[in-house]
């Protein structure tokens, strides 16, 4: 099952199973996973399953989504890839 993985100082913090129902990421404490940091807008992205694929989408967050250090405004995650908001990393996997 695809999952993403919210990481602090090289430990794992949140592990968020990805489904049909899409996940929000972001500071308000609405979101599927929450990030307490002032440089994480309040709802800052989005990951979709479209099909067999998972789109991560930004939702015109202040300080941008970066993916693999490359900024996006969407972006069909890969196993692998990570995920960039403010400071904090998350890593996507299909394991």
């Amino acid at each position: 099952m695809a999952r993403l993985i919210l990481n602090v100082d090289e430990g794992k913090l949140q592990d968020c199973a990805l489904g049909t129902h899409p996940v929000s990421i972001g500071r308000l404490p609405g979101n599927t996973v929450v990030i307490d940091h002032p440089a994480v807008s309040g709802r800052h992205a989005r990951v979709s399953r479209e099909g067999s694929e998972y789109v991560l989408e930004d939702l015109q967050s202040t300080n941008g989504t970066f993916v693999n250090d490359k900024p996006i405004a969407r972006h069909t995650l890969l196993e692998g890839d990570i995920i960039v908001l403010g400071k904090h990393t998350l890593s996507f996997t299909l394991a």
